[in-house]
């Protein structure tokens, strides 16, 4: 058996934890891809699939440093209307079935239970990515810098909502971001932002 002193294996170990957060760190720098194929792939796959379940293949997104999910891939190349047609869709696959089972956190599958017993995880990032959605997209408030040293507000406003608002501690203040569409169509939009953001 070959041996190395402590000192050495600490070295090592050390060595392959600065380069993990090295490349995590390059990861987080990187924006998600533009993949317009990507986008039309889901889209495609919520308007082809059968019945009320339309929600197909739409989870967490695969860039490895920002799990925005598929809602965000819909919206970013133009199919924000199946966006829009998934999210209140309540029978399974979708992120309401949960909530009409009587969920309280996130899910890790569907489905939620096999069988009448609890199925994996029932509080889990696996279809989170709703929640950012909703927060960035629909209210519209979103951080443009880390740390919400800078704000992006830009609301997508659509799928026959009336309404949507958000409101964030930050390290800088209190931000928020909210909308309302009138019978007319017209849009007001209130915005929140810390000095100094």
């Amino acid at each position: 058996m070959d041996t190395q002193p402590a000192s050495a294996l600490l070295e090592g170990g050390l060595a392959a934890l600065q380069d993990f957060a090295d490349l995590f760190t390059h990861l987080q720098t990187l924006e998600p891809p533009a993949d317009l194929r990507k986008g039309r792939q889901a889209a495609g796959n919520v308007r082809t699939s059968a019945g009320d379940n339309e929600l197909v293949g739409v989870g967490v997104d695969d860039h490895p440093a920002r799990p925005t999910g598929r809602p965000d891939t819909l919206v970013d190349t133009g199919h924000a209307d199946v966006a829009f047609r998934v999210l209140p869709q309540t029978s399974a696959p979708s992120w309401l079935h949960a909530i009409e089972l009587g969920a309280t956190t996130t899910w890790e599958t569907w489905e939620g239970y096999k069988q009448g017993e609890p199925e994996a995880s029932h509080n889990h990032y696996a279809f989170g990515a709703v929640a950012a959605f909703l927060q960035e997209r629909i209210a519209g408030l979103a951080p443009a810098a880390p740390g919400y040293a800078r704000l992006r507000i830009a609301p997508v406003i659509g799928g026959g909502l009336t309404s949507a608002a958000i409101s964030i501690h930050t390290p800088y203040g209190q931000a928020s971001s909210a909308w309302e569409r009138d019978d007319s169509g017209a849009v007001t939009l209130t915005v929140q932002v810390p000095t100094g953001v």
